[in-house]
């Protein structure tokens, strides 16, 4: 069985095709943690209850994406174990080739840089992730061309090691992971990805620059 994490801020609106289209998938349970105070518990709770192989969590106290990720992670049954963004920007094949790929590696990441990949933005988002990914590597040498895909699929022995190690629990973790994982000796895989630009993201300019801080104050503390 696979474990899929996903970690839902305020997702009412759009929660219920996520479930719909996850469905979909066959031997994974699907682990919603909803740290929101709107009605998206309650509608994950309406699928729960005709279908086993989804679980709900629902944390005392809102902490941040990572954190609910992790907490995720901790709760998961699986011999493999991913998350994926609740707005799903990802299609289901990425996620099953996600799930194929991980068995001849430690980590997979899914990359809107790598090659074959099929990627519909705004241009304003393009060149900040361009000029954010660059960041990335002159800050952290780390040789991926996209650090922020919300989709992520791990072999449990191994997050669990490096899970530990890591620190922050925001939007900055992602790069804290995959550093963390290159230095502990961990083979990452890169996945092309098809992925949308989903209107609504939580990521606003406030959270990006303070992540561009926390990432240069973390740089110097490890």
């Amino acid at each position: 069985m696979n474990s899929l994490v996903i970690p839902a801020y305020n997702e009412e609106k759009r929660i219920r095709g996520t479930i719909k289209s996850l469905l979909k998938l066959k031997n994974f349970e699907l682990i919603f943690v909803v740290d929101g105070d709107d009605r998206t518990a309650d509608i994950v709770r309406e699928f729960k209850e005709s279908n086993k192989n989804i679980r709900l969590i629902k944390p005392v106290v809102r902490k941040g994406k990572w954190a609910a990720v992790i907490l995720g992670f901790r709760n998961a049954k699986g011999e493999y174990v991913g998350f994926v963004d609740a707005d799903l920007p990802v299609t289901l094949d990425d996620i099953k080739n996600g799930f194929r790929l991980i068995k001849s590696a430690d980590i997979v990441i899914g990359s809107r840089t790598a090659r074959g990949s099929v990627v519909k933005r705004t241009l304003l988002r393009k060149i900040y992730s361009r000029l954010f990914n660059l960041y990335i590597r002159i800050l952290y040498g780390l040789p991926f061309g996209d650090t922020q895909c919300g989709f992520k699929v791990f072999k449990r022995e191994v997050i669990n090691k490096i899970i530990p190690r890591i620190r922050t629990r925001g939007w900055e973790t992602d790069v804290e992971l995959l550093h963390t994982a290159l230095r502990m000796g961990f083979k990452v895989a890169e996945l092309p990805v098809t992925w949308h630009e989903v209107s609504g993201s939580h990521l606003k300019v406030k959270s990006m620059l303070k992540m561009i801080f926390n990432l240069l104050k973390l740089r110097f503390s490890i």
